[in-house]
């Protein structure tokens, strides 16, 4: 009987670790500090950097020059799901920056 808790214990701790992991891989710092080429789908701009004035995040919204341009959809990590908010097709950016 023992056994079984501390297996339920480390799946319980496992099962944490991994969901804690996906949700910081879906927060806007995570997001905002990589630099994203596009790769396939729909697009809104060939390559995303943050870190200057033409794209910006705010929430779940991708601005482009002020304007929205796209809804981040997932990220997981070295993939990034976008989706354009004028044609509502779905595009896929490669994570570009070294880990």
């Amino acid at each position: 009987m023992q056994k079984r808790k501390n297996r339920y214990r480390i799946l319980l701790i496992v099962a944490g670790i991994l969901l804690a992991g996906c949700l910081y891989l879906n927060t806007n710092y995570f997001i905002a500090n990589k630099q994203w080429k596009h790769r396939d789908g729909e697009s809104i701009g060939d390559w995303i950097e943050f870190d200057n004035t033409l794209y910006k995040v705010s929430g779940r919204t991708i601005y482009k020059n002020n304007i929205a341009a796209g809804k981040i959809v997932f990220c997981f990590g070295k993939m990034l799901i976008v989706k354009n908010i004028t044609t509502g097709q779905t595009g896929n950016y490669i994570n570009k920056t070294n880990f």
